[in-house]
């Protein structure tokens, strides 16, 4: 698990992001991750 940030929130201001999923794992590629594409 990782822990990044401050990233923007538009509720809180800041916030802390979370990936509780391990490297490339994850296979949606999403342009919005603040983890990048993977």
């Amino acid at each position: 698990m990782s822990v990044f940030g401050p990233v923007p929130s538009r509720r809180l201001g800041k916030s802390l992001g979370v990936n509780n999923i391990p490297v490339k794992i994850c296979s949606y590629s999403c342009v919005y991750c603040q983890l990048g594409r993977t």
